[in-house]
Order: structure tokens, then C-alpha cells, then sequence
């Protein structure tokens, strides 16, 4: 709809800025020359925001799995115990062991 209908290109200020609060959207509202705030431009920068966001955070999950796989192996080598893996993890032991047994 708003990359199909033109007034979402040409939207007032302060009805874009309306939708904007309504909708919690977050969008960054940035009026042209004539005074207008193309919404698709807005929406279309939010999608990329929230792509790159997805991104990183898969990153960090499997950067975080695979420290905790590393850790595992360390544990069950018998070269890092349960505590010290726990510790470095940055979780409680408890979480740490259920972690473990979920592996195997």
C-alpha cells in the first residue's frame, strides 16, 4: 500500500509525524523541499534498520553457541570444570549443565 498509493509519498508533516506516534513506529520523518514527508523512504529505512539489527544479533547468538559448544567440550575434556565454564559463560552452573545435557 504505501509504495503502491502516491499520497503516502507526499504525506503532510504532521499527519506523517501522527501516524508516526499512533503506530510507535519509530520512523525517521524527514520533510523535502515542498514540505513533505515521503512515508516510503521512512518505512523503507526502517526495514533496512530492522535487516542490519537481525543481522548482528544472529551473530552475536551464534558467536554465543559457539563459545558455549567450545566451553562444553572444555568441560566434558575434563580441562575446565563445570564452575569455571559456568563463570565464564556468564550463566549459572545449573543453566550451564542444562545446556550440556540438551547437546547431547
Amino acid at each position: 500500500l504505501v509504495e503502491s498509493d502516491d499520497r503516502y509519498r507526499h504525506m503532510n508533516p504532521l499527519t506523517a509525524d501522527i501516524a508516526n506516534s499512533v503506530t510507535n513506529s519509530k520512523l525517521k520523518l524527514t520533510a523535502n523541499e515542498k514540505g513533505e514527508v515521503d512515508m516510503c523512504i521512512a518505512i523503507s529505512e526502517m526495514r533496512k534498520e530492522s535487516h542490519e539489527e537481525g543481522i548482528l544479533v544472529g551473530r552475536r547468538e551464534g558467536q554465543r553457541e559457539g563459545t558455549l559448544q567450545t566451553l562444553a567440550t572444555l568441560v566434558n575434556l575434563k580441562k575446565l570444570s563445570v564452575q569455571d565454564a559456568a563463570s565464564t559463560a556468564g550463566i549459572s552452573e545449573e543453566d550451564f549443565e542444562r545446556y550440556m545435557a540438551s547437546c547431547n
